[in-house]
């Protein structure tokens, strides 16, 4: 800006200086014509007073070859020239100056000579005898005059486009010293000159927007923070160069990646094809959505385009966790193909036994026989139904209603009076002991878990052997422990036993009636009435399971 100020003002300066040397050149040129015409009033008395004594011998007599002397006749006729020949001078009467003369005794003009091809000064006066004496000077005199003088000009002149200068330079310097003294954080805050006062004013009115919009920006920007940070969903967004823009902490973990620096590429990230794929069609304006196998389970990766009206100019990964929605599908089609073929099997039996009972083919000894089958079949078939029905109900939360306070030790004692004919059967012995302490739960849910487990005791036994049923209190809890001393469970088998139809021996589970659903029907049934279920199991040396209930709280 300074430069610019500094500029403006020497250009300024020069031109008022060429104005000014105009202007004084024409101030010099009409004094020096005056000059030359009061010299030449002066000189042409002399040549008169000369002529008047001598003759035009005198007239011959003047040295300055610069001025033209003439004398002219009252009728106009050319008697002397200094410069030509009389003789052949047209007729002068008609000159301004002759006529001037004439009338006034004396007279001045300005012309082309066309005898000397220049602008010509004339003076004429009238002699006493009647003639006119004139006396002409050529312009350039006046220039010859003006060149002496011009040195002195010049040097004035480059003086003063010195003295400009450093002025210019000088006063640039104060003008901007002020502007560039302002505080752009408190620019209200400075002594400043009027001029200026609406940049100042505009600055502070600037700042003041700026300070706005930064702090929208901020608020903006943190709550953004706050919504991606807390999100259990990944999102990443990439630039058209395949940079990272923003990640969130669920990227990271879902990926397994750690903090990436600045500009780093989206594939430091994950470099699984998965993940390659999302990114590339994002990029390309297509939309994508495949899963992702990762050590921690399963993710669904969504790439979606950024785009502008001038093509695409990035790529929004969202990363989801559907591992336990894919395992829940899994367990669902595991579940389905289950039923289909435990429904099966007992409906095989049976539709075969009752042809073989429709043709008559079968002897009246075997009718009974028969019959117990197909009874037995479809015994099977209804427990199988009732508890998918149980599992549908618990799935469905349909049963998490109608909670009151139940005794767990008297549930306990029923469950042993109606399996004790069962444990009688293969020689178990069936003990229950603890305290009558009361529970918060539903009470028919309350009942299955107590008979499923000691059901599977007293089922997965060995003859001879004992199943016991504590009920107790520690601190807020009551703890159900069902205890036998029978096959156990196979360390392998422990964490997958609550899983539907999961069975460690199927053989022996069909021998003894199993369904497969009696201990995942327990979990859902303790995970509704809040309970926490473990399990321990050694094998060929019996299992125990632990339930702890939280106790009843009358108030």
């Amino acid at each position: 800006m300074s430069k610019k100020i500094f500029r403006s003002i020497c250009l300024v300066a020069l031109a008022v200086l060429i104005v000014s040397v105009l202007f004084l050149s024409g101030i010099m040129t009409r004094a020096f014509e005056k000059q030359v015409m009061a010299e030449m009033q002066t000189e042409t008395e002399y040549l008169i007073y000369g002529y008047k004594m001598q003759g035009s011998t005198f007239l011959d007599t003047v040295k300055d070859v610069n001025k033209r002397i003439t004398v002219i006749s009252p009728d106009g006729t050319v008697l002397y020239d200094n410069k030509a020949n009389s003789d052949e001078m047209e007729n002068h009467l008609e000159r301004e100056e002759v006529q001037s003369a004439i009338k006034t005794g004396s007279g001045f003009s300005s012309r082309l000579s066309p005898s000397l091809s220049e602008k010509t000064i004339y003076y004429a006066k009238l002699m006493e005898d009647g003639n006119i004496m004139r006396l002409s000077v050529t312009e350039s005199i006046i220039y010859l005059l003006i060149k002496e003088s011009m040195p002195a000009v010049i040097s004035t002149a480059v003086l003063t486009v010195i003295a400009a200068a450093l002025l210019a330079h000088k006063a640039a310097e104060i003008i901007v010293r002020p502007i560039n003294n302002i505080d752009p954080e408190n620019p209200d805050v400075n002594e400043v000159y009027d001029e200026i006062s609406p940049l100042v004013y505009n600055l502070n009115k600037q700042k003041m927007l700026l300070k706005n919009q930064i702090e929208e920006a901020q608020r903006k920007q943190k709550e953004f923070s706050l919504i991606t940070d807390n999100m259990k969903e990944g999102i990443i967004i990439a630039d058209s160069q395949k940079r990272i823009l923003f990640y969130n902490p669920a990227a990271l973990h879902l990926l397994q990646s750690s903090k990436p620096t600045d500009n780093t590429s989206v594939y430091s990230l994950n470099r699984s094809e998965v993940f390659r794929n999302a990114v590339e069609k994002a990029l390309n304006g297509e939309m994508s959505d495949e899963l992702l196998k990762t050590e921690n389970g399963i993710c669904r990766v969504i790439g979606s385009p950024s785009s502008e009206a001038t093509g695409s100019v990035g790529a929004v990964i969202i990363v989801m966790d559907v591992t336990e929605i894919e395992e829940r599908e899994k367990l669902r089609r595991e579940f389905t193909a289950n039923v289909s073929h435990e429904l099966k099997t007992p409906l095989t039996s049976i539709s075969g036994f009752a042809e073989l009972m429709k043709t008559g083919t079968v002897s009246s000894g075997d009718v009974k026989e028969f019959s117990g089958v197909i009874y037995e079949e479809a015994q099977r078939l209804i427990t199988l139904v009732n508890d998918i029905i149980k599992l549908s109900e618990l799935d469905e939360n349909k049963m998490s209603e109608n909670f009151e306070a139940i005794d767990l030790k008297e549930i306990a004692d029923e469950v042993k009076t109606v399996l004790a004919p069962y444990a009688a059967e293969k020689k178990i012995n069936f003990e229950v002991d603890g305290e009558n302490l009361r529970i918060c739960g539903n009470k028919r849910l309350i009942f299955d878990i107590v008979y499923n487990l000691c059901d599977n005791a007293i089922k997965y036994n060995k003859t001879g052997g004992n199943v016991f049923v504590s009920v107790k209190k520690e601190e807020s809890k009551v703890i159900l422990t069902v205890r036998d001393t029978g096959i156990g469970i196979p360390q392998k088998d422990t964490e997958r036993v609550f899983e539907r139809f999961y069975r460690v021996d199927k053989n022996r589970s069909r021998e003894i009636g199993g369904t497969g659903l009696g201990l995942s029907i327990v979990k859902h049934a303790c995970a509704v009435n809040g309970a926490e279920i473990n399990l321990k199991s050694r094998e060929n040396e019996g299992t125990e399971v632990t339930v702890l209930f939280k106790a009843y709280d009358a108030e």
